[in-house]
């Protein structure tokens, strides 16, 4: 009996799989750089090959907005015009990316298949960063404030991303396995959810929590009464564990009981989220000061506080460095994310259906989310938009999906 490998989908399995773990274990080393232009390369390969180009409208909206930030820098309106420029390369090269991914996922054409090299890849990425940086771990927070080596080559690897990446990886796990390979679903989870709880960062576990909970309820529609009390009570138990243990406790439980503290009485002694809220109120006086225009991309930090923290808040952050202008038109690609799953049509309960609303879940929820964290120029995070973006592209080429006077994207 002969074993057939279909080499071109071996090929792009492993392009993206390096791609997406380097990203995670390898962040700007030469390893993780030299994966990103392969993929850059492969993407602009197969478009020459196939002669398709795929784009969207949510990278001229992107353009857009790099433009806008470089008006700001050259009419004098960034204040750090150095700082501005810096970070305007930075989205440069995100756009850059962000669109090879996008054309890459496209033009493979089987969006499940780029879902689970997405999840191995970031639990691979997981085991290999519990491996090296496994002395953290009897520190406190895994990968809090630590430096982490990858085959020589330092990284730039932070808790609250790898336990975001997880939190994402977590859910796009129990979507793909919980009907299908329980067994798998568990070994993978309880991977991804132990990486969650270990990093400590409150936004991952709110967002592995919801997403579960929101995820289950939806692939098990009958009697979501007992759902809801079954997913309560897991959460519940989520709870007890990060209370109870003390050595969970003192890496999350106590966040967690302060965040509870905070949303019931409107204060805490907590010095991070202390310290977020008065970024917020400072960012605030500074956008009432100049609102249309803003003072220049990642000026916040050079300006409000002599820590050079940035906002921790990306409406504040994007309000701060580009005002009400720049802040229209860069969620502006939200809506238009928004604007073409109105159109989509799709059968209620379909395996099309079900992928598409769980992509939505994840958009919506990273979306209140960025009220805590600054996401414009984080590859990792904003994969969540080129996946939709990719699968709408994707359905749209296909028969037997349809759009209701619906632009070409």
């Amino acid at each position: 009996m002969k074993f057939y490998i279909n080499k071109n989908e071996l090929f792009t399995n492993t392009i993206f799989f390096l791609y997406i773990y380097l990203t995670l274990v390898a962040n700007y080393t030469i390893y993780a750089n030299m994966a990103t232009l392969v993929l850059i390369g492969t993407s602009a390969y197969f478009s020459l090959r196939k002669r398709k180009f795929k784009f969207s409208f949510y990278f001229i909206l992107d353009i857009i907005f790099i433009l806008y930030s470089i008006w700001q820098i050259d009419s004098g309106v960034a204040v750090y015009y150095d700082v501005a420029q810096t970070k305007v390369n930075t989205l440069i090269k995100c756009l850059i990316i962000n669109w090879a991914v996008f054309n890459f996922i496209v033009l493979v054409h089987d969006f499940i298949r780029v879902l689970r090299i997405y999840v191995y890849a970031v639990f691979f990425g997981v085991i290999t960063l519990f491996i090296i940086g496994w002395r953290t771990l009897l520190a406190g927070r895994f990968l809090l404030y630590t430096s982490i080596y990858f085959l020589g080559a330092k990284a730039d690897v932070h808790s609250n991303g790898v336990g975001i990446v997880a939190a994402i990886a977590l859910i796009i796990t129990v979507y793909l396995y919980i009907k299908k390979n329980k067994f798998r679903c568990f070994m993978i989870s309880s991977v991804l959810l132990a990486c969650v709880f270990l990093t400590g960062s409150r936004k991952s576990i709110v967002l592995a929590a919801a997403g579960v909970f929101l995820l289950i309820l939806y692939l098990y529609p009958r009697k979501k009464l007992r759902k809801m009390i079954i997913g309560g009570i897991g959460i519940l138990l989520g709870l007890l564990l990060l209370m109870e243990v003390p050595y969970l406790y003192e890496i999350a439980g106590s966040r967690i009981e302060n965040t509870i503290d905070y949303f019931l009485t409107g204060k805490t002694k907590e010095a991070s989220m202390s310290t977020r809220n008065r970024l917020v109120e400072t960012g605030i006086k500074y956008i009432k000061k100049r609102p249309e225009t803003g003072y220049g991309l990642d000026n916040f930090r050079e300006i409000t506080n002599p820590s050079r923290l940035y906002a921790h808040n990306n409406f504040i952050e994007i309000l701060f460095s580009s005002g009400f202008i720049g802040f229209a038109i860069y969620y502006s690609k939200y809506i238009l994310l928004l604007f073409r799953q109105r159109f989509l049509k799709l059968k209620k309960g379909s395996d099309e259906y079900i992928t598409a609303k769980m992509l939505l879940w994840l958009f919506f929820l990273f979306s209140v989310l960025e009220y805590w964290v600054v996401t414009y120029y984080e590859r990792d995070i904003l994969i969540i938009h080129i996946f939709i973006l990719s699968y709408l592209n994707i359905l749209k080429s296909d028969k037997w999906m349809t759009y209701d006077k619906m632009p070409d994207s």
